[in-house]
């Protein structure tokens, strides 16, 4: 600024001692020196930060503003760097000048993915005594995180007719570490189409009706069948 004759100098930003000369343009004399100090560096980190996991992935790529330097900050640093791929979970963000000065902010990346689960085909069976146990190791799974566990919820029996004609709808969870969880169902059938084998007495021949034996289910042999129980 400049009035009568007075000329004040410009003070350069960031500067940590600056020298403010006033002087009479009209005059030879020694100027007067004022010593200006800024004011020392304060950063202003962003807020927190939470997003979901970026799809397939068991993190996200976050990008964010840069923290506002206020004062004599020189150089500033932010680790993690913003455009980062951040892990499932909390990370903690710290901003740093050149001159000491630091502030942190928190990204929280959640995993919203729920994993993905194949049951095993439908399969068909003749006998109850034939239905296979429930296998979570057959059961394929996948996830963007690891952690994700199997589990058989349980079996649901419908139209059975007999002790062995009925279907079973077998039920299969996929948790992940995030509490994210998806099922199928698994037909299994059981229908015994096979009958029974018997051999019967041999003929005989008798002279009068009053001589015909009475049945005798002792006298059939060879009695089986492909399924357990009473024939």
């Amino acid at each position: 600024m400049t009035g009568a004759g007075l000329v004040v100098a410009s003070i350069p930003a960031n500067a940590a001692t600056n020298s403010v000369g006033f002087g009479n343009t009209a005059s030879t004399s020694t100027d007067n020196q004022v010593t200006f100090t800024p004011p020392a560096c304060a950063l202003t980190c962003p807020a927190n930060i939470t997003v979901n996991t970026t799809a397939n992935q068991c993190g996200a790529i976050v990008t964010f503003p840069a923290p506002t330097p206020v004062g004599l900050c020189g150089t500033v640093t932010v680790s993690p760097a913003s455009g980062s791929l951040f892990p499932k979970g909390t990370t903690t963000v710290t901003a740093t000048s050149s001159t000491g000065a630091t502030c942190t902010f928190t990204v929280t990346v959640v995993d919203a993915q729920p994993p993905t689960i194949t049951c095993p085909a439908a399969v068909t069976v003749s006998c109850a005594s034939a239905v296979p146990l429930p296998d979570i190791a057959s059961v394929p799974i996948t996830d963007n995180c690891p952690g994700a566990v199997v589990t058989h919820v349980g079996d649901g029996i419908g139209a059975q007719t007999c002790a062995n004609r009925f279907t079973i709808q077998r039920t299969y969870r996929v948790t992940d570490a995030a509490g994210n969880f998806r099922e199928c169902t698994q037909t299994i059938t059981v229908n015994d189409q096979t009958p029974p084998t018997l051999t019967c007495p041999a003929p005989i021949t008798v002279s009068c009706a009053a001589a015909v034996p009475a049945a005798n289910i002792a006298l059939v042999t060879g009695v089986s069948d492909n399924c357990s129980g009473v024939v």
